[in-house]
């Protein structure tokens, strides 16, 4: 696996935490707290995201991958509503954003990882 590759899922889930810290500071939680959070709910998209290659390479069902797409909103609107206690409505609201600016950061990533590969290389 190449370099910027391994270092990716490291970036990304300390750049999770800032947003739904950022989002959640008048419950007056600790930033450790949310990184913690972070972590928890990118084990689970690991381990959903696994099950779905296991089941792929063994049945050969490759449309699993979008139901992926579907459960990784719903778990993460269930767990912030469960340990931050919102609102439906603002809960909803917080993790459309937290969605939004978390797909616009890997976006980021990617593109500065692979405009300095093409530096690089």
């Amino acid at each position: 696996m190449d370099a910027e590759l391994r270092g990716v899922p490291k970036r990304r889930v300390p750049v999770f935490a800032l947003f739904i810290y950022l989002l959640h500071r008048k419950k007056r939680l600790r930033y450790v707290g949310t990184l913690i959070f972070s972590v928890h709910f990118h084990c689970f998209a690991f381990l959903i995201l696994l099950l779905c290659m296991l089941v792929n390479r063994i049945a050969g069902i490759s449309e699993l991958f979008y139901v992926t797409l579907v459960i990784f909103p719903i778990y993460l609107f269930l767990a912030c509503r469960h340990v931050y206690n919102n609102s439906r409505s603002m809960t909803l609201l917080k993790t459309l954003v937290i969605g939004l600016l978390h797909a616009g950061s890997m976006a980021t990533l990617f593109l500065v990882t692979t405009f300095i590969s093409l530096l690089v290389f």
